[in-house]
């Protein structure tokens, strides 16, 4: 769960990652929001350049694979306490989950990896 909203629960099979980071100590929340503009490390040798947040449309709210069942309040969820400008679109402001990174520099990323923001 990223935040605690009663009755919503935010599985990241809902948002389709295609990279999940566990958040360390327990860290509830939106934490991802801090890493726009900076660069996350994971392993001794892949780098990530976040450059957004990520916006989201309604299609989280739907059935997802993997049993996951429909929750339309989701959406409502993250328009109550996580709405952004988003640098990509004009700063305009929208809710939004998860962070764009580009890779600066590849490599294998390993269950375990310590991941570090820079």
């Amino acid at each position: 769960m990223l935040f605690p909203v009663p009755n919503v629960t935010f599985e990241a099979g809902r948002f389709r990652p295609n990279l999940g980071i566990e958040a360390p100590g327990g860290q509830t929340g939106f934490i991802e929001n801090d890493w726009v503009e900076r660069t996350v490390a994971i392993g001794g040798e892949v780098r990530l350049c976040i450059t957004d947040p990520t916006p989201r449309c309604l299609i989280p709210t739907q059935a997802q694979h993997g049993g996951i069942a429909k929750n339309s309040k989701v959406v409502r969820a993250i328009l109550e306490h996580n709405k952004l400008p988003v640098p990509l679109l004009d700063n305009e402001v929208l809710p939004c989950v998860g962070v764009y990174g580009f890779v600066i520099r590849g490599g294998m990323v390993r269950e375990g990896d310590r991941v570090r923001v820079e």
